[in-house]
């Protein structure tokens, strides 16, 4: 709130770029909207009130929380936070996961992976039910096209 900061109707308007009228105007319609009063004069200037810095306080702080979540979202959105579930055979998470994780922190620092060690069977269950992302593993009896929920793309060759 510019008017707290300066301490000063006819200046906070100079700066926001606004008659002081109209500035005059927003803090009835806040004192309205609050039902209590924000601003006190003093001398020939202009302070908040308990209620105002109560309100001012707490504005900071949904500014601050806006910006937060603005920004985690767009995160979210280029891939670059959030939760991976990642279901993987125990060979495939010895040999091919470390090298795996370290370009993922390296491109997306923010994101968590939750790693499910498992059979591919039991893995390929658990991806049917949503309870992971996506599995590594050996391709396998995907390929016979078996099973039409489940989509196989090599990742890697690797001669067993």
């Amino acid at each position: 709130m510019k008017i707290a900061e300066l301490g000063h109707l006819g200046r906070a308007s100079e700066v926001l770029h606004i008659s002081q009228s109209a500035l005059s105007k927003c803090i009835d319609r806040l004192e309205a909207a609050y039902g209590a009063e924000l601003f006190e004069r003093v001398g020939r200037g202009i302070r908040l009130t308990s209620a105002g810095q109560l309100l001012c306080e707490r504005s900071q702080l949904v500014e601050r929380v806006l910006d937060e979540t603005q920004r985690q979202t767009a995160s979210m959105g280029k891939g670059l936070s959030g939760v991976i579930r990642v279901g993987a055979a125990a060979t495939t998470a010895e040999f091919v996961l470390p090298e795996a994780c370290r370009e993922l922190q390296a491109q997306a620092p923010e994101v968590l992976l939750e790693l499910q060690i498992g059979m591919n069977d039991v893995l390929h269950d658990s991806l049917r039910k949503g309870g992971l992302d996506i599995v590594l593993g050996p391709l396998g009896a995907l390929e016979s096209g078996g099973d039409e929920e489940l989509t196989q793309l090599p990742i890697m060759d690797d001669q067993v």
